[in-house]
């Protein structure tokens, strides 16, 4: 199966999101080698993830937003965090409840084991 191709409006997306992450770990005095380190992945990787040359999935800005001591909401909306209409317009929305529910329903089985 070939891999989606992400449109001019998701890359524009995924470009300002590296951005916006790149600032906040520049705030942090963190390096892009301290980053990939936590994340596991090479530093030549995460320089494409900051970017804006690879797709991030939800999980991978979940962990990022954790080493970096921010919200999630902060990281992707930095304008207001609290603006979810804007996520809408860039990502598609059904991959991402997929994978929300997903992460909801492993993380109450953690919790409840």
């Amino acid at each position: 199966m070939a891999a989606k191709t992400a449109s001019a409006e998701q890359m524009r997306f995924y470009h300002e999101l590296g951005k916006q992450i790149r600032k906040v770990r520049e705030l942090r005095g963190l390096s892009q080698k301290d980053m990939a380190v936590y994340l596991r992945i090479t530093n030549q990787q995460y320089q494409k993830y900051e970017a804006g040359n690879n797709r991030m999935g939800v999980w991978f800005l979940y962990k990022i937003s954790q080493f970096l001591d921010v919200s999630f909401a902060k990281i992707v909306f930095p304008e207001n965090p609290n603006n979810i209409i804007r996520m809408v317009s860039h990502i598609e929305i059904k991959e991402h409840i997929d994978f929300l529910s997903k992460y909801i329903r492993n993380m109450a089985h953690e919790l409840l084991d």
